[in-house]
């Protein structure tokens, strides 16, 4: 597992960003080019599929709610499998400056979401790179994903990539990139707790946090077909999904003080290996 944790942090919305301007990201929004409710392109102008199948496309009810002809996101980029999208930057950035980078990212009705990796790039110099940020926890929506970066000095093209790391399908929407006025402020952590039990861990066991933290869920071995949520308890509906993995995947979720919370597993397969571990902040 390949992340930083200052923007998985992010991706939570645990941080309060005010932005100042934007960095100009042509065509950031796909609508360039006019498609029909469930039509694809393979084409998408000012990005690039190098690697794998990807391209446009305009997502129907059927795959997305609130999606019925143009819908909430008109088009939409899509990546399946293993793919790679790169989109290079020109201008519009400046030396030692903290940015924002914000997009959207949904899960399909009928098919398995697709790990994912974002890479943001000054040349050949890597200053931003996460593996799953942020993922839906549910088919059938988009959610908004930030992650944080600052710069270096700014002596060649920016280039942002995404790769999709593995089998299913993932879209992407709304790509911008704003200045920050507040830098992300440095996270604070104690040593890592071992949850009780680890391996032998039980679902649906609640859980009551004894203070404010992050719950830290990574699959193992054997999990092929398993779909497990983080839940917290919920005084209307009994358990509320607040985080999602599936199959091999992980998962950070914010927690305050006396919440209680637990592991659900809706695809259940004993022979799935996992790791549960809490992150105490000081």
């Amino acid at each position: 597992m390949n992340l930083k944790l200052p923007a998985l942090l992010a991706s939570l919305c645990f941080c309060a960003n005010a932005f100042s301007s934007e960095v100009a990201i042509s065509n950031g929004n796909f609508e360039y080019t006019s498609l029909a409710d469930g039509s694809t392109a393979t084409v998408i102008q000012d990005w690039g599929i190098p690697l794998g199948a990807g391209g446009l496309f305009n997502p129907p009810e059927s795959d997305f709610t609130g999606e019925q002809n143009s819908g909430n996101h008109g088009n939409v980029l899509y990546l399946i499998n293993q793919a790679w999208m790169s989109k290079t930057i020109y201008d519009g950035f400046k030396d030692y400056t903290h940015y924002v980078l914000s997009f959207d990212v949904g899960a399909r009705k009928s098919v398995s979401m697709s790990n994912y990796k974002v890479t943001i790039s000054v040349g050949s110099v890597i200053i931003a790179e996460v593996v799953n940020p942020h993922k839906p926890n549910q088919r059938g929506i988009f959610e908004t994903v930030e992650i944080p970066f600052q710069t270096p000095v700014i002596d060649q093209w920016v280039t942002m990539e995404i790769e999709s790391l593995d089998s299913g399908h993932i879209f992407f929407d709304n790509f911008t990139i704003a200045e920050s006025l507040e830098a992300p402020e440095p996270a604070r952590f104690a040593e890592w707790e071992s949850v009780s039990g680890a391996f032998d861990f039980y679902i649906d066991a609640e859980q009551v946090a004894q203070r404010d933290g992050f719950i830290h869920y990574m699959s193992s071995n054997n999990c092929a077909g398993n779909e497990d949520f983080i839940q917290f308890a919920d005084s209307f509906s009994g358990w509320k999904n607040v985080a999602r993995a599936f199959e091999y995947d992980s998962m950070m979720v914010p927690v305050s003080k006396d919440t209680s919370w637990r592991l659900h597993r809706s695809d259940f397969n004993n022979n799935c290996e996992f790791e549960l571990s809490f992150v105490p902040l000081n």
